[in-house]
């Protein structure tokens, strides 16, 4: 994401709300590692980029 708002001349907030769709505060957290994102969030992030998010199902023991 970063790249994108260096390249679009957007701030993080700017970059966050218009072109992803999240909030600012959860983008800092994607970006800083600190965050748990969920699967819809993922997604969000992944699209400007041309990427899908899917889930794997684990494997449970017999």
């Amino acid at each position: 994401m970063h790249r994108i708002c260096k390249i679009t001349g957007m701030n993080q907030k700017d970059c966050a709300q218009k072109i992803v769709g999240i909030s600012p505060r959860t983008l800092a957290e994607i970006e800083r590692d600190a965050g748990n994102p969920s699967l819809k969030i993922l997604n969000k992030i992944g699209r400007p980029f041309g990427h899908q998010v899917g889930s794997v199902a684990e494997k449970t023991p017999s």
